[in-house]
């Protein structure tokens, strides 16, 4: 400790010429300088490098956590208004995109896709959000309905949208169970599908005419839940009607709750 202290003290009192300390403070001056003390610099170098840290700390932040929170531009959602109807242009005027939150009536009469929205969800789901989002790519309806039981993530998340070539690409019948069916594989599924069917198995495409509870059922498997980390039924799939395509997600619905809401939704399309 005594070796330590004679060191600080001898750095302490090490002085340098005028030029050096010009050179090293980087700026020119028409009067000599004192002799400058090594201990002066040791008195404000911890709080200018703690200064700096914190700006460089602040910056990243700034830029980060919109994209950490996901966090959307001004003027991205517009909450449910009586006075704001789905394709409203001032809405999506207000930049290339726009989401606007609907109510569940509103979803149900929407112009573009309020047909392709079921009204009767299983008993213990409710409905929790929707939104309709507009661009230059197109429009898309979301709706979104939670399990009211405590503990629980069931949720049926359900999005429409002008169906796209690649998703005709996707199609598959009843028959071709090896592009849909997880049954016939085991998990991880990058592992296990064929590389051939990898693209159907991931997202099939199932047509509105030739829905069946058993292709549904062929979809289910058990995924974790995220909130109790208790494993739960999860189906997903999507569902062609015409140039409608429904994406269902679903995790605590049955297979046979959720054919029965795409029935009337076919039902609907041929009424």
């Amino acid at each position: 400790m005594k070796d330590y202290k004679d060191y600080v003290d001898y750095m302490d009192n090490i002085v340098v010429t005028v030029d050096l300390h010009e050179k090293i403070i980087g700026r020119t001056t028409k009067k000599p300088a004192p002799p400058v003390k090594i201990q002066s610099f040791r008195r404000y170098a911890a709080p200018m490098a703690i200064a700096a840290a914190c700006v460089a700390v602040l910056g990243i932040a700034f830029f980060t956590i919109p994209r950490i929170f996901n966090i959307p531009g001004e003027n991205a959602i517009v909450e449910p208004s009586e006075n704001l109807r789905p394709g409203d242009e001032t809405a999506a005027d207000k930049s290339e995109w726009a989401v606007v939150a609907l109510t569940f009536e509103q979803a149900l009469s929407d112009a573009d896709f309020g047909a392709y929205v079921s009204a009767n969800a299983p008993s213990l789901f409710s409905f929790a959000s929707s939104t309709k989002s507009t661009g230059k790519d197109g429009a898309c309806l979301s709706v979104l309905w939670e399990e009211a039981a405590d503990n629980s993530d069931g949720v049926i998340d359900w999005k429409i949208s002008r169906s796209a070539a690649d998703e005709h690409d996707r199609i598959v019948h009843a028959d071709e169970r090896e592009k849909y069916d997880r049954t016939l594989y085991s998990f991880p599924w990058d592992k296990s599908v064929p590389e051939e069917f990898r693209e159907y198995f991931e997202n099939p495409v199932f047509l509105a005419g030739e829905l069946t509870p058993e292709m549904l059922k062929a979809r289910a498997h058990l995924a974790e839940n995220d909130r109790i980390g208790a494993p739960g039924q999860q189906v997903d799939f999507s569902v062609l009607y015409d140039d409608v395509i429904v994406f269902v997600n679903a995790i605590g619905a049955s297979p046979e709750q959720l054919y029965d809401m795409l029935t009337e939704l076919k039902a609907s399309q041929t009424s």
